[in-house]
């Protein structure tokens, strides 16, 4: 459960990811996201290796207004990822939203919205970023209510390791909360 702290923090980077929105935005939306990932192979405690990421049980809490109308609620997400080079200090790489759909909790009734996105992330220690201004974001197509539309998905979240500490044993499982912002044209 977010405190009130959390929930200002959160707020307060999305309000600045939101100010970075483009005037030729014909849609915004935005909100909190929340889920986990597993590392097969882990993230090494010392020198760089190959990683690769499941992300499970994600979900985003938030509103959007696009070409295709409104909606809240729930979005459910599937993604996978990986990086060339990472270790618990820090990595970049690729991220793939390889679905995203509808939760329970939909308004207006009826309401639907997908998404088919893929970006770069950066992650320092445990903050992890997809932003566009460190050429960093996830882009594709959203389709709200039936209408489709080009979007970019921003993100800051932190990652806290569930299973392995990063100090002696490689992370192989962490959850990860933080803010999204999404704009389209």
């Amino acid at each position: 459960m977010l405190g009130l702290r959390k929930l200002a923090i959160l707020a307060s980077v999305a309000g600045l990811a939101l100010a970075a929105t483009p005037a030729s935005a014909t849609g915004a939306g935005g909100g909190l996201v929340e889920g986990t990932v597993s590392i097969p192979g882990g993230i090494p405690t010392g020198a760089c290796g190959t990683t690769s990421y499941t992300f499970a049980s994600t979900a985003l809490v938030g509103a959007f207004v696009d070409t295709g109308g409104q909606y809240a609620g729930l979005i459910n997400v599937n993604a996978n990822g990986g990086s060339p080079c990472e270790n618990t200090q820090g990595g970049s790489g690729s991220v793939n939203v390889t679905s995203c759909t509808a939760g329970a909790v939909a308004l207006p009734p009826g309401a639907t919205i997908s998404c088919s996105l893929s970006g770069a992330y950066l992650r320092v220690g445990p903050i992890v970023i997809i932003l566009s201004p460190i050429s960093a974001s996830l882009s594709g197509g959203c389709t709200v209510n039936g209408a489709g539309a080009t979007c970019t998905v921003r993100v800051v979240a932190v990652f806290l390791p569930t299973a392995g500490n990063g100090v002696t044993t490689p992370i192989t499982s962490a959850q990860f909360g933080g803010a999204f912002v999404e704009t389209s044209a």
